[in-house]
């Protein structure tokens, strides 16, 4: 009998590989005449000699499929052996070509830098490969070293630059690029005015000299001082640490477990206090009595300490949050750990508060989240939601927010007063307590509002207090210790002025107490005084008189 020559074909995918990488390729081919169940072998040459590497059967089409392993240049071949008359035969050889690794960024952002400040950053790929690294397109002030990618100086001038980065690998000479932005920003501006800043039970501010003080409680060292149980307050303005570049600070609202964050000139961010949620921006827990670095890599434009969790504002408009989240009020996804909310980059201002945030936009947007049993999300729902939620009713009009336990103020452009949220006390001025308000509901029909600050502790009601530009200060809401300037234990259901001047320049409302500051400097404060928060040198009942702070 005849016998029947037979023809094999053979295809490999990928037909390239990483070299160094072990990965799968499939073997594919068909044999022609073929008898089903033919076993096949696949292989692999090894130096001069061809080595079995598996083995498949083939199928009711004469074909077959097998998979290896391959770590590079790999060449395979398939014998079909002898079966009846059809002889045996080999297929065409087919290689898989093993290409260099292409080097992986491990670097894939830069900090921020400043305007006159030394600047030094690392750039890596993984694994650590030798080779040479080529930036173009760096700030002036600022170079870079080839061998190891780091990039040093001082950058003369703020602005945003795209750096082209190419790094070659010395072993292959195979590179890969990247671009990354690097921004620089100018020092932060001193502040023309005292800035204060009232929270739970403690106070603080930044002088004209950009020296910080802080002053009251001190249960969880929130005024970053070491804690004296037996006297857990100083009811004197004290300066923080030696540093006098600070530009902005905001003093967290519980009443006991406290923190304070602050912003230095060279936008560097820093909390100290509480810190068993990580609103310090870090793990560590317990308390801190010095400043520590928060946030470090960006520049920080604002910042807003809530109860147990802490947001802040970038200089190129990204919004973080950090601390507990338990009532939705980090606006994200995720721990404790700092993290962006969303992706956009276009956000102005920042309120935290007890279970609620709100933020504005460059548009004139207003968004909040958090828990909203008492409609202080004002969306015009009593639903909680842990990302953020438009307020659409008004449209882009929002200039500023301020936010408390329950309640939520806001100027919009046009100068108009809006309050929503909890209302038991009258604590959105809109002259009817008891009625929660879901939405943003204007306070009386000025339109001549320069600053509005809100806030409360929790399990207590609210207080707010607003500037004009008449330079009156009014104030409404919950009363228990003098704080809205009216007699205690009397709520105030509508803005009503504090005493007869008009050089009143801002105002800042903490738990039970109010802290005011002129135009000529002068600093005032009223309400409770239990811990010394009123920052006048001893502790009392304090009252609805304003006292001057201590220098």
């Amino acid at each position: 009998m005849a016998q029947t020559k037979v023809a094999a074909t053979l295809a490999i995918s990928p037909s390239t590989v990483v070299t160094g990488v072990p990965t799968t390729v499939t073997l594919t081919g068909k044999v022609s005449p073929f008898a089903a169940g033919t076993r096949v072998v696949v292989q692999r040459l090894s130096g001069a000699t061809w080595v079995t590497q598996t083995t498949a059967i083939l199928n009711s089409s004469g074909a077959f499929t097998a998979t290896a392993t391959a770590s590079g240049t790999t060449t395979y071949r398939v014998v079909v052996p002898a079966s009846g008359v059809r002889l045996a035969t080999v297929s065409p050889a087919r290689t898989v070509s093993g290409v260099p690794a292409t080097p992986v960024f491990e670097t894939t952002t830069l900090p921020d830098g400043i305007e006159g400040k030394a600047y030094a950053a690392d750039l890596d790929m993984v694994g650590d490969p030798p080779g040479t690294w080529t930036i173009t397109g760096l700030p002036a002030g600022l170079s870079y070293s080839a061998s190891t990618g780091a990039i040093t100086g001082t950058p003369t001038a703020a602005g945003t630059a795209s750096l082209n980065v190419l790094f070659t690998q010395t072993a292959n000479g195979v590179g890969a690029g990247l671009v990354l932005d690097l921004r620089v920003d100018a020092p932060a501006t001193a502040p023309a005015q005292v800035r204060l800043s009232a929270g739970g039970q403690h106070g603080c501010r930044v002088n004209t000299d950009q020296t910080l003080d802080c002053w009251g409680y001190n249960f969880a060292e929130q005024i970053a001082q070491p804690l004296v149980l037996m006297t857990p307050y100083d009811a004197t303005p004290t300066q923080v640490g030696a540093a006098s570049d600070w530009v902005e600070v905001s003093s967290g609202g519980d009443s006991q477990w406290a923190h304070t964050c602050g912003i230095r000139a060279d936008r560097s961010l820093w909390c100290w206090g509480s810190n068993r949620d990580g609103e310090l921006g870090n793990a560590n827990g317990g308390t801190e009595d010095v400043p520590v670095r928060a946030g470090a890599g960006r520049n920080w434009a604002t910042v807003s300490s809530g109860f147990s969790h802490t947001c802040g504002v970038t200089t190129d408009g990204e919004l973080w949050c950090w601390g507990g989240g338990s009532f939705g009020q980090l606006g994200r996804p995720g721990g404790s750990a700092p993290a962006q909310v969303g992706v956009r980059s276009d956000w102005t201002s920042v309120s935290a508060s007890y279970t609620h945030t709100c933020a504005t936009t460059t548009g004139g947007e207003l968004w909040c989240w958090g828990f909203n049993p008492r409609g202080q999300l004002g969306d015009g729902s009593t639903d909680s939601s842990p990302t953020p939620v438009r307020e659409a009713t008004l449209g882009t009009s929002w200039a500023s927010v301020s936010v408390g336990a329950g309640t939520s103020c806001a100027l919009r452009t046009d100068a108009t007063l809006w309050c929503w949220g909890y209302n038991a006390h009258g604590e959105t001025g809109t002259g009817a307590a008891g009625t929660d308000r879901l939405a943003p509901t204007q306070v009386g029909t000025a339109s001549d509002w320069t600053q509005v600050s809100a806030t409360g502790s929790s399990g207590q009601g609210n207080h707010a207090c607003a500037v004009n530009t008449g330079g009156q200060l009014w104030c409404w809401g919950y009363n228990l210790s003098g704080e809205t300037g009216a007699d205690p234990g009397t709520d105030v259901l509508v803005p009503t002025r504090i005493g007869t001047d008009s050089d009143w320049a801002s105002v800042a409302t903490g738990g039970a107490m109010t802290y005011a500051a002129k135009t000529g400097g002068s600093q005032w404060a009223w309400g409770a005084n239990g811990y010394g928060q009123l920052g006048k040198g001893f502790a009392d009942i304090g009252g609805k008189t304003p006292v001057g702070l201590l220098p």
